[in-house]
């Protein structure tokens, strides 16, 4: 199971164990550690470079660099270049091979570099070992925007159908929101109908997927924003005057 939540703290957690040494970069955390309070990213983003540059022992400073410049370092509405993120997560890789944390994030960016085949590699690998519903999701979403809806469609009811689905949770987060969230799986894939729903120009019946992925999940951000979405694209098509 890779860590999720946990990563946001390793920062306060390393440097606890660093404060009562001289290292070189003792400094530089605890720069590091008021910038993260302050969710001065940027900041952090810099001071991490330097103690990752510094101190090659680190591995907890190329784990959180590789995560800040993933999931921090997006500009909403503009597509960023991923070179920088993939050097770092790389990086982190080189220490820890097979780490799922990380290899969550490369087949992420590189689904935005629209290198779905080798995303979709990564993701199959990891749900093989790990069997978790965050990966099979995961799969499923590169599916749906392939355009491959027959096998979506398979996918999310072989999922539903399952006897433990009510017992699973799967991962999801918004990058230019900067959300992260943990929901049921049944939830997830009903979300997930309802991508498929709007992408055959079928609005109601998204609409009613989304509601009932709220109804599991009332604070089902993404499924919030779907339902958001779906009003705004209702009311631009609605003739002027009405």
């Amino acid at each position: 199971m890779r860590i999720f939540f946990a990563l946001l703290g390793v920062g306060t957690l390393a440097l606890a164990a660093c404060q009562s040494s001289n290292k070189p970069t003792e400094n530089l955390e605890k720069s590091f550690e008021q910038a993260r309070v302050a969710e001065d990213y940027t900041t952090a983003v810099a001071l991490l470079t330097q103690i990752a540059t510094a101190d090659t022992a680190s591995s907890w400073a190329l784990d959180t660099l590789a995560f800040y410049q993933y999931f921090y370092q997006v500009t909403p509405g503009m597509v960023r270049n991923t070179k920088t993120p993939l050097y770092w997560v790389d990086k982190a890789l080189e220490r820890k091979p097979g780490n799922a944390f990380l290899l969550d994030m490369k087949a992420k960016l590189h689904l935005e570099e629209g290198k779905d085949t080798q995303s979709l590699a990564i993701f199959t690998e990891l749900y093989q070992k790990s069997q978790d519903y965050t990966y099979y999701w995961d799969i499923a979403f590169i599916e749906t925007a392939r355009g491959n809806a027959p096998m979506a469609d398979s996918m999310i009811a072989e999922a539903m159908k399952s006897a433990d689905i009510a017992n699973k949770t799967v991962r999801l987060e918004n990058l230019q929101a900067r959300v992260r969230e943990e929901v049921p799986a049944n939830a997830a894939f009903m979300y997930l109908n309802a991508l498929i729903y709007n992408g055959r120009g079928d609005m109601m019946a998204a609409a009613e997927a989304l509601q009932e992925a709220l109804k599991i999940k009332p604070d089902f951000y993404a499924a919030q924003k779907g339902i958001y979405d779906l009003q705004r694209a209702a009311a631009q098509q609605m003739p002027a005057g009405r």
